[in-house]
């Protein structure tokens, strides 16, 4: 029938564990041959394939799925294949170097009589725990003005957080309702400050909306530019404009709206070209290891040398 906890949980249910084979992106990393190259942000989608360059797994360009979107869309399509949020769109705090995450954060829930509590918890690998351990747990400052003192916990105040090396992380999991693949799944990341809670709110509120319900929903992702106050290097305010993301699903009513959630998508699968007629092999399944390089290169350029 299967096996557990790798084709099928406790109860039988198969898991719902879908290769990543297609990126959607609105930004492009460092060109891989130039070290002096930057990340640079774009205002519209773009999708990649996942391919075998040598002995290098990399992210290619898609021009046959660009070519059913047009020209630098601004607008997907989408539809989700599990009801958890939690999968839909997993966030986190990350600190990402090339050969993985160093250090990750995430909401937790304390047990706490009859009031529950959520605080932030923090894995951290370090000489001691390669692995990974608590952090920061007993651990205090080796040295500097705060030497001796207790480090500081997961979110406002953690050092990492504050000097720009750990962020926002979050990944969006959907199939593309024009050019469906079932059996894979597509991912987009993000480390903005505005778009990570821009989509993990949009999807609980869904989630929250549809009675519980996220399988077969279909939602707009949309990115649009906006202006954006940040401190320039001489202490002056310096403004810039940012591509952020959101995820909607409108109606001329709320009941038109209710009915459009309630109703599963329907996917007219494309005929796609035999597997004898694909050029370049797919790499099917990613893990942290695989991702790294990626996402430090692209999102996280001043931990390279971490």
């Amino acid at each position: 029938m299967g096996i557990l906890g790798l084709t099928h949980d406790e109860s039988g249910a198969a898991l719902e564990k879908f290769p990543v084979t297609i990126k959607v992106a609105i930004g492009e990393g460092p060109t891989p041959d130039d070290e002096n190259s930057s990340p640079r942000a774009l205002f519209h989608f773009v999708f990649k394939r996942r391919t075998m360059r040598g002995q290098m797994v990399c992210w290619e360009p898609a021009p046959d799925i660009a070519q059913v979107f047009g020209e630098k869309p601004t607008e997907l399509a989408v539809i989700f294949l599990h009801d958890d949020p939690r999968e839909v769109c997993p966030s986190e705090y990350a600190l990402w170097t090339r050969k993985g995450r160093l250090c990750h954060g995430e909401l937790v829930q304390i047990a706490n009589g009859n009031a529950p509590r959520y605080e932030m918890q923090a894995i951290r690998r370090t000489t001691e725990h390669p692995e990974g351990e608590s952090w920061p747990g007993n651990h205090r400052y080796a040295d500097g003005p705060m030497k001796g003192q207790p480090i500081e916990g997961c979110g406002e105040g953690c050092p990492e957080l504050e000097s720009g090396k750990c962020g926002p992380s979050a990944d969006l999991y959907f199939i593309l309702e024009k050019f469906p693949s079932l059996g894979a799944i597509c991912r987009l990341h993000t480390g903005s400050k505005t778009s990570v809670p821009n989509l993990s709110n949009a999807v609980a509120q869904l989630h929250s909306w549809n009675g519980g319900r996220l399988k077969w929903v279909r939602a707009i992702l949309k990115v649009r530019p906006e202006l954006r106050w940040h401190p320039g290097q001489f202490g002056a305010w310096e403004s810039s404009i940012v591509p952020i993301l959101s995820l909607e699903i409108g109606g001329t009513t709320l009941q038109s709206l209710g009915t459009d959630v309630a109703a599963p998508a329907r996917l007219p699968v494309e005929a796609q070209p035999p597997a004898c007629e694909r050029r370049v092999p797919f790499v099917v399944r990613e893990n942290e290891v695989e991702r790294a390089p990626e996402i430090a290169n692209e999102f996280y350029p001043q931990n390279k040398n971490l």
